[in-house]
Formats: C-alpha cells, sequence, structure tokens
C-alpha cells in the first residue's frame, strides 16, 4: 500500500463528521457552493454544471472533490488577504 492509499484510507475510517471538507461545503448556503464550483469550474472547465450547485459534497466523485478542496483553500486563504468588513461607504473616492 503506497503512502497516498494509506492516508487515504485512514481518512476513510474518520467519522463524517470528521472529515472538514465535507462539513464545511454541506452546511454553507448555496451562494458559497455557487462561488466554490465557479472557481473550480474556472481552473477546470465543464467540471460542474450550474444545476449541481445545490447538491451535497457526497453526490461528488472523488476528482471533482479534489476540485472543490482546492477552491475552498484557495477561497480560506483570501479570508486572511481580505479585512473581516468592508463598510458600503468605501464606495466613494476621495478627491
Amino acid at each position: 500500500m503506497t503512502g497516498e492509499e494509506c492516508f487515504a484510507r485512514f481518512h476513510q475510517k474518520l467519522k463524517a463528521t470528521e472529515n472538514k471538507a465535507l462539513r464545511n461545503f454541506n452546511k454553507l448556503d448555496e451562494d458559497f457552493k455557487f462561488v466554490v464550483l465557479t472557481l473550480a469550474n474556472r481552473n477546470n472547465p465543464g467540471a460542474f454544471r450550474s444545476d449541481e450547485v445545490g447538491k451535497p459534497y457526497e453526490y461528488f466523485d472523488m476528482e471533482r472533490r479534489k476540485l472543490i478542496i482546492a477552491s475552498m483553500n484557495k477561497i480560506s486563504r483570501w479570508g486572511g488577504i481580505l479585512p473581516r468588513h468592508i463598510s458600503i461607504h468605501e464606495c466613494f473616492l476621495a478627491n
């Protein structure tokens, strides 16, 4: 058994609630899922269809779940770059 197979088997034996990707993807709303799948499609055109936006994590095959995880990781990195909240008043520019 390769190291990757061993690691995959270990993760399969964990409870579903301990799977961070599954738990976080499923608990968030359709707007979040739309952003995740759109980002994944940008990097891999045609991987997801628009009617799949509301589907749970378990619906997708392993290759597409890897794309979802990559997109969620990219989005989480953006959270560290952006401030927590941006005021609507930021639409005005200084003269």
